[in-house]
């Protein structure tokens, strides 16, 4: 279970949504989507380009977080 940050979009998986996203992830102004397949994210790195279509995809990836079962923020690895 994670949530990935992609320019000023903040992608993540459906079971984040009931308990929330992270909020050391959040700044004011970023959208929020859901992603249909977490696994399209999996092994990305720091700066890597995101499994995404557009200009948020060109920026790639600056954070991510990973929640354990109960949808917990458990580790945040970021390139802010």
């Amino acid at each position: 279970i994670g949530s990935w940050k992609c320019g000023t979009h903040i992608y993540y998986c459906k079971d984040v949504a009931s308990k929330g996203i992270c909020a050391q992830q959040l700044n004011g102004g970023d959208s929020m989507i859901p992603v249909a397949d977490c696994s399209d994210f999996d092994g990305l790195v720091l700066g890597e380009k995101c499994p995404v279509q557009g200009e948020e995809e060109a920026r790639g990836l600056s954070n991510f977080v990973w929640y354990n079962a109960d949808g917990v923020p458990v580790n945040k690895v970021d390139g802010d």
